[in-house]
Order: structure tokens, then C-alpha cells, then sequence
């Protein structure tokens, strides 16, 4: 098993949500120049968007209770019943499962991108 992890250590889980982390935050932070309900809409956007990946999709992997590199393995079994794993490798993806994914990235930038060339209501004042 070289190369593979059982149990993905700590510091990789943290640099692997790094990325996920920082775009919910950067997108909160442009999402509350419209309004701070905005913000707490979007960020509750991106928490059901984990759960849902979770509920879908963790449930059946091989990491299913064990520390991934994600760190959704464990908190998964703690919050679902486990699947099926031999569902996890034949699952096909298509775009009603990938567009809450591009949202949480696009929604911020077509909002601040309509702020900015359209000057729209709710919008803060540069």
C-alpha cells in the first residue's frame, strides 16, 4: 500500500481544506456587501453543500469512519449510517451534483461582478 494512507495524518487534512475554507470565507466577505443575511444565506449554502456531500457521497467511501484526506470520513460516520462501497467507484457524476459546487465559488463573483458594473440595490458603496 505505498503511497495510500489508512489514516490520512492531521497536517494533510488541514492543508487539503485550506483551499475550501478560504473560498467560504473570501465569498462571505463579498456576499455581506450586499447585506449580512446575505452572507449567513451563503455560508449556510456552503454547509448544506458538505452535508450533502457527506450524505452522498462519503457514506460510501472506502474512508467511511477514518480520517481521509478531507477529515469527511470520520465526521460522516458520525453523522450518517454507512453505504454501499462498492456504490462509491461505479457513481457517475453530472451537473445536478456538480452545480452547488460551482455555485458556492460562482455566486460571490457574479455578485460582485453585478455590484460593479451594474451598481445594483443593497450593494456597498466603494
Amino acid at each position: 500500500m505505498e503511497g495510500r494512507y489508512e489514516n490520512y495524518p492531521a497536517w494533510i487534512i488541514l492543508v487539503c481544506n485550506l483551499v475550501p475554507v478560504s473560498i467560504y470565507v473570501i465569498g462571505a466577505v463579498i456576499m455581506a456587501g450586499f447585506s449580512p443575511w446575505v452572507s449567513v444565506a451563503y455560508l449556510l449554502f456552503c454547509l448544506w453543500q458538505e452535508v450533502r456531500v457527506m450524505r452522498t457521497a462519503c457514506i460510501n467511501c472506502f474512508y467511511y469512519g477514518k480520517n481521509c484526506g478531507t477529515g469527511k470520513g470520520r465526521l460522516c460516520a458520525l453523522l450518517f449510517k454507512r453505504g454501499n462501497p462498492q456504490a462509491f467507484a461505479t457513481k457517475e457524476a453530472n451537473w445536478k451534483e456538480l452545480l452547488p459546487d460551482l455555485l458556492i465559488s460562482l455566486l460571490p463573483l457574479l455578485g460582485e461582478s453585478s455590484c460593479r458594473f451594474w451598481i445594483l440595490p443593497g450593494c456597498a458603496s466603494s
